[in-house]
């Protein structure tokens, strides 16, 4: 009875493993006193060592997660009811049991097996739980690495229908960052200063672009692609990526390890997901290509524009014409040189 109430006490303080040795101690010490030593009226129990069996298999999932003590308990038990069965350890009772003293074993029994049966329950209910939880963290973690990579729209429509999608935007543009003499940059610093220096920037980059609204596409080497207008279109999306460029570029000058070269072109391309096990959000089109070269023909510290930006941006910022430059696999492309923002002052 003791022993029923110190478990429970276990039980509702969270303390499973101590309730389990806390069960086998007594609910085996008691079957090996019956088997052993007691009689009732001078009787033998000699089917009180079946119980044994009942112990054997509560202990195997009382400390499946236990693999030793699973073992040993329950070869223990086991072990014991084949030495009283086969007589190997035979009866030598030392009292005899009064009819009372029989009622009190019985009431026992029911106890301890009622309590057998909470814990298992109690047990397999906590297990359950606690991968319910986990298999929710992990969702949790999924989701939000699945958002991170993705704009929300996108995620939403990728799980509302299951599949793949591309869509054509007429109006958008895109801008590409790359560091001017990476490669010989990196060959004198240690891979782990490389990567260390490329997470620091482009963090602030990331922030950058989500303080605007902007959609970053990815990050390819030491080249950062964002996109203005794409999922979502935006009547500004030239402005507003001149303006992103403008920072990205301060950002860079506040760094001082690296100098970026700045392309921006803005035209019609197609948008959406690809992937069978890996899924990207990427763009393509000869906007994008264009864009590309337009970094290409950059300069350290200089943002480049093709025509088509800069005749929606030209109220807003200073540009410095360069004329058509030869672009590979794209002929002479006008381009400009983002100078900054016009002000208040400049417009009058």
């Amino acid at each position: 009875f003791r022993s029923a109430i110190w478990s429970l006490l276990l039980i509702r303080k969270n303390k499973l493993l101590q309730t389990k040795f806390l069960l086998m101690l007594s609910w085996g010490g008691y079957f090996l006193f019956v088997s052993i030593s007691a009689s009732g009226y001078g009787i033998n129990n000699g089917t009180t060592h079946f119980g044994f069996i009942l112990v054997a298999i509560v202990s195997y999932f009382l400390f499946s997660d236990l693999k030793i003590y699973r073992e040993i308990i329950t070869l223990f038990f086991l072990a014991a009811f084949f030495c009283f069965h086969f007589g190997y350890a035979p009866f030598y009772p030392i009292t005899v049991l009064s009819k009372e003293q029989m009622n009190f074993i019985s009431r026992f029994d029911i106890i301890s097996i009622l309590l057998s049966i909470f814990l298992i329950t109690r047990y397999f209910v906590l297990e359950i739980n606690k991968s319910e939880e986990a298999l929710a963290l992990s969702a949790d973690q999924l989701e939000g690495l699945i958002s991170s990579m993705m704009p929300e729209s996108v995620v939403a429509r990728m799980r509302k229908e299951g599949r793949t999608f591309a869509d054509l935007f007429p109006e958008c543009s895109i801008l590409f960052a790359d560091i001017v003499s990476f490669t010989q940059w990196s060959e004198k610093h240690s891979p782990y200063e490389t990567v260390d220096h490329l997470n620091n920037i482009f963090s602030k980059f990331d922030t950058a672009v989500e303080n605007r609204n902007l959609t970053k596409i990815k990050t390819i080497g030491d080249a950062y692609m964002v996109v203005a207008g794409v999922p979502a279109y935006r009547e500004d999306h030239a402005g507003a990526l001149t303006d992103l460029a403008l920072e990205l570029r301060q950002i860079a000058a506040d760094y001082g390890e690296f100098r970026f070269r700045i392309g921006i072109h803005s035209g019609a391309s197609v948008a959406g997901i690809i992937g069978k096990k890996t899924f990207l959000f990427d763009i393509w089109g000869d906007s994008v290509n264009i864009a590309s070269r337009l970094e290409s023909a950059s300069e350290a510290g200089k943002i480049n524009i093709s025509r088509d930006t800069y005749e929606r941006i030209r109220d807003r910022f200073q540009c410095t014409p360069r004329g058509k430059i030869m672009a590979r696999n794209k002929g002479e492309i006008e381009m400009f040189f983002v100078e900054r923002k016009i002000g208040l002052k400049d417009a009058e």
